[in-house]
């Protein structure tokens, strides 16, 4: 359950900083964790592709 909570976190950072306009080569989780790090990807599309302009 822990590793789920991880997952949907990292999913969450990646959104909001996707929705900011933060590069998505900014991702915390690169080189660390596969999982996570393609967590946050798909997150950071879906907050990117609702950014304000």
């Amino acid at each position: 359950m822990e590793e789920r909570a991880s997952i949907n976190a990292a999913w969450a950072e990646g959104y909001a900083a996707g929705k900011k306009g933060a590069s998505q080569a900014s991702n915390p989780y690169m080189g660390k964790s596969s999982e996570l790090a393609k967590s946050w990807d798909q997150g950071w599309k879906e907050g990117n592709e609702n950014l304000s302009h």
